[in-house]
């Protein structure tokens, strides 16, 4: 009898073995998968695009070795009920993290590094525009963003973007003119190119020309005012984006350049916009106040006065601006 049982202790001690080893080789495989990879890539951006699968987000981690196992990344996201949170976007890793580290980032979406705050101006123009985007943005070619933007003047609206400090110019330009499409898409409805862009270039000079008073809507109608009367516009906006002057700046040899954008030596609009209006510029030249103003001018206050002849008008600038 004593023969016959030391086989099964043996046995039993073997099988205990094996259970110890699987127990050591499983635990150090997992302790493993949530230690930060030996090659984690420093720093690195990794990208998630709108509505990404999970597995997919998922294998491009593993295969940028930001993690070491896929199929637990995707265990713990969807264990936590962060599945559908992962937002679209840049996620910035500047150190090697765990995998729960990783997760957790992903799941509360935090991008790791700040993004860049850009407000852009109403009446900015493109040049405005390529400028701000070089300050802020590190990426950003004030070049290669006028280049990419030829035909976009008036078309880039001019609100506050959240860019990502790893993007350049394609993703600013891209959220602006986005922007614009939601904006008026309701208000465009059913109007040919054409109609557009006659919209669009008026009300980038009314932008310029009220300076961001609740003057728009006069103004607006005055310009029309004298489109329909066969008087030149004979504003100043479009010389800040020939020349870069403001009306104050502006000498009697400017006034008089050759260029289809001077308004005082040809009647009628510019070929195009001269700068990026917003909303308010929009609708006041969708519904422009009726009046029989012919001329407007600002005192220094900003403050807009109107004439009907040029002898009103005359006086309207000995009085508010000689």
């Amino acid at each position: 009898m004593e023969n016959s049982t030391e086989p099964v202790v043996q046995r039993k001690s073997r099988k205990t073995m094996v259970f110890l080893v699987l127990c050591v080789l499983v635990v150090g495989t997992l302790w493993h998968s949530f230690q930060a990879p030996s090659n984690f890539p420093l720093p690195v951006v990794f990208t998630v695009s709108s509505r990404e699968p999970l597995s997919t987000i998922s294998n491009k981690l593993q295969s940028m070795h930001i993690i070491s196992s896929a199929r637990l990344f995707e265990t713990l996201v969807i264990a936590s009920g962060g599945e559908k949170r992962i937002t679209a976007g840049d996620y910035f890793f500047d150190k090697p993290l765990s995998l729960l580290s990783v997760v957790s980032q992903f799941v509360s979406n935090d991008f790791g590094a700040d993004r860049v705050k850009i407000t852009v101006p109403e009446g900015f123009t493109r040049a405005d525009i390529a400028t701000l985007c070089a300050q802020k943005l590190p990426h950003c070619n004030a070049d290669q963003f006028l280049e990419k933007t030829k035909n976009m003047e008036g078309y880039l609206f001019p609100d506050t973007y959240l860019i990502f400090p790893s993007r350049g110019e394609d993703e600013l330009i891209q959220k602006m003119q986005a922007n614009f499409t939601k904006k008026t898409d309701t208000l465009f409805t059913g109007m040919s190119k054409t109609k557009i862009d006659s919209i669009v270039t008026m009300a980038s000079i009314v932008e310029r020309e009220a300076a961001g008073t609740s003057a728009r809507a006069v103004i607006a109608g005055i310009l029309y005012n004298r489109i329909d009367s066969n008087m030149a516009l004979q504003v100043d906006a479009p010389f800040y984006f020939l020349l870069g002057k403001s009306s104050s700046e502006l000498t009697l040899k400017d006034l008089k350049i050759d260029s289809p954008y001077n308004t005082y030596i040809n009647r009628g609009l510019p070929p195009t916009p001269i700068s990026n209006p917003g909303i308010s510029s929009i609708n006041a030249v969708l519904k422009p106040e009726k009046t029989n103003y012919l001329y407007y001018l600002h005192d220094s206050t900003g403050v807009a006065h109107y004439a009907t002849t040029y002898a009103e008008h005359l006086k309207n600038k000995k009085k508010y601006i000689q």
